[in-house]
């Protein structure tokens, strides 16, 4: 709150004294602007013009001739007679100091200082002893609490403190004391609280104010430093706050360490409570504590905890912060990583029933495929065409993803073949074809590795296989020159075979490159498994062109089921010209599309799952009623031949 004169000196005649002075042509040196304050005249400086105030009547009416400056008695003249709306020497000041003393560690003190002559305090206080709460912190509102006792009956006190955090604090528990439950400082806090709601009961005013460089400060300031050196020294306080308010959570449980302080006798260990610091508590607390009592011997903590150092934690975790992933969504993410999703394997070893209303699971049969069933099948495995298609499109819209931030990239200029979704939709984001082209690898070179082409001009031959049509790598990346480019990639897939094959040479001699990107989903935990699977369904293709004389590298894009990000996926994308800005801009839609995905084929298993269910209810009931109406007409056998009345 900013304090200072309720006046502004009129500067009307001045200018036109400087402007007849001007035309005399003798100007006088224009001083700055005559905007005064208590800074300059009135003991303690620093003060400022408040934001609202009374109109004041000027105080000179003499008018000053060209080149005739103000006076110093003038100015006190000024200053004398204008009232200020907070007298200096009432307000109380109060200050916290915090140094480090060699030998003794963290000291704090706190001081209070009014100037007023006839209630004049000068107070140095000591808030705590070393520990927790032997912060900075602690000192300034600890000079709060002490200053707050001190404040007269019937009188409208002022009280200055630096600490924009302690006056944070009072007034958050001035106004929702259950905000400061859990605040180190809480029982000062409070015990302001109680003086401040004392004084307005008793109709007496109590304003916080701040400051900074002015005379009280300076004194308080004092007063806090000669508080903190006396720890080490005389140990006179005029109050003593180290042993009250010391006990900030005596109704909750907290974490204790061992401590080393000074005593009278010297150095001694003590327990102390550790403070709310993540760097503290990473020192202060062992590496089992982290985990509490969870079951670390199970083997689904196990293979997460073995795949830790693989995975990119900050684009692995995002969904929980992300505002485009619903709770539904987190909460099936948080049933999979814990392997809690509902499943007929599991509900058999519980001896629950699977879906309500049904008894209890009498195998682990899934109720759409027939086959086993585990969390791992209900994500992965083909068990019906419905979920087939929903594996498919997962997998081509995460490759398409890295294909739009590939052809923006260094690299978007080479020649693209890509089998990941239809034609006409792949070439608007760049793909230039969806098999490999005779002009990349000739028939001839197929020949030579003992493959069978039986294909001509991309028709098949008497209804054979095609040969080129297994070859279908998820992204090929073939190198090119400029004037390769104006040749090749501009050619449509009938006259692909027509054009002059590449050779496997570069024009500036190197090999020429050409990169195998094949992307594919896996179990989060099954990371290193799917990496040794990843190179197997191609290698037909890359022995080809390495026999032809091909730079061939093959690279791996393996996502988690749940959205876990691996390091290998950044550094494929760094390779294939990706910079670290797009790159991790991709790893994060490659997130939350599979965080989406997850549910959307969790929510699609129980639909089927129902439809399943209904459709054997209906079929019970038709084999039922079978069964009545064949037993019925074996009763009426019966009684027509033993001669019973019908």
């Amino acid at each position: 709150m900013k304090l200072g004169l309720q006046h502004y000196v009129k500067q009307n005649k001045l200018n036109k004294g400087f402007a007849c002075a001007s035309q005399l042509g003798n100007p006088p040196q224009r001083p700055k602007q005559l905007k005064m304050t208590i800074q300059q005249t009135v003991s303690p400086p620093g003060l400022y013009p408040p934001k609202h105030y009374p109109k004041a009547t000027n105080t000179t009416s003499t008018a000053l001739s060209p080149g005739e400056q103000p006076t110093s008695d003038e100015f006190s003249q000024i200053f004398h007679k204008t009232e200020l709306k907070f007298r200096p020497d009432e307000i109380i000041y109060t200050d916290g100091s915090r140094k480090e003393i060699p030998g003794i560690g963290l000291v704090t003190g706190s001081g209070v200082y009014r100037e007023h002559k006839h209630a004049h305090l000068s107070l140095k206080v000591h808030p705590y002893e070393q520990g927790m709460l032997n912060t900075i912190n602690r000192a300034e509102v600890a000079a709060l609490l002490i200053a707050v006792r001190h404040c007269r009956p019937g009188v409208k006190e002022s009280i200055a403190t630096d600490s924009k955090c302690s006056m944070q604090k009072i007034g958050m528990h001035l106004r929702s004391p259950s905000s400061t439950v859990d605040d180190c400082h809480r029982p000062l806090l409070e015990a302001i609280g109680h003086e401040i709601l004392q004084r307005a009961h008793a109709g007496d005013e109590t304003i916080l104010l701040k400051h900074i460089g002015i005379h009280g400060n300076e004194m308080a300031d004092k007063l806090a430093n000669e508080a903190a050196d006396e720890c080490c020294m005389s140990r006179h306080f005029d109050y003593d706050l180290s042993n009250d308010y010391t006990q900030p959570f005596k109704d909750k449980f907290w974490f204790q360490h061992t401590i080393q302080v000074q005593t009278a006798g010297g150095p001694a260990e003590t327990k102390a409570c550790i403070r709310d610091s993540d760097d503290f508590l990473r020192k202060a607390l062992h590496d089992k504590h982290k985990l509490g009592q969870s079951k670390q011997d199970s083997l689904h903590f196990q293979l997460w905890d073995k795949v830790q150092p693989f995975r990119v934690k900050p684009h692995s975790d995002a969904l929980w912060t992300m505002p485009s992933v619903p709770e539904s969504h987190k909460r099936n993410i948080f049933k999979y990583r814990t392997g809690q999703v509902r499943n007929k394997n599991m509900a058999f070893k519980r001896r629950m029933s699977y879906m309500p209303g049904q008894p209890i699971a009498r195998d682990t049969r899934c109720p759409l495929c027939r086959g086993d069933d585990s969390q791992g099948h209900i994500f992965g495995s083909r068990m019906h065409p419905d979920m087939s298609k929903q594996y498919t499109a997962r997998h081509d819209k995460a490759t398409r993803t890295v294909i739009q931030a590939f052809t923006k990239g260094q690299c978007g200029n080479h020649y693209l073949i890509a089998d990941v979704g239809k034609i006409e939709g792949l070439k608007g984001i760049g793909v230039h074809s969806k098999r490999v082209p005779a002009f990349v690898l000739p028939d001839r070179c197929l020949q030579a590795s003992g493959l069978d082409p039986m294909v001509e001009r991309g028709f098949l031959q008497g209804g054979a296989v095609d040969t080129r049509s297994k070859m279908r790598p998820d992204m090929m990346i073939v190198e090119m020159t400029a004037g390769e480019q104006q040749q090749y990639l501009h050619h449509d897939d009938n006259s692909g075979s027509r054009l002059t094959p590449l050779t496997p040479v570069m024009p500036n001699g190197n090999p020429r490159s050409i990169k195998i990107v094949e992307g594919g989903y896996c179990p989060d935990t099954r990371y290193e498994e799917k990496l040794q699977e990843k190179g197997a369904p191609h290698k037909a293709l890359e022995e080809a062109l390495k026999d032809y004389g091909y730079n061939v590298t093959t690279l791996p894009i393996i996502i988690g089921q749940s959205g876990t990000q691996y390091h290998t996926t950044s550094d494929v994308l760094a390779r294939i010209g990706i910079e670290h800005g797009p790159a991790s801009k991709v790893m994060s839609k490659l997130h939350e599309h599979s965080v989406l995905t997850l549910h959307k084929i969790l929510t699609s298993r129980r639909i089927l799952e129902g439809r399943s269910q209904t459709k054997a209810d209906k079929t019970g009931q038709i084999h039922l009623r079978f069964r009545i109406f064949s037993l019925s007409l074996r009763a009426m056998a019966y009684g027509h031949s033993s001669g019973l009345p019908p």
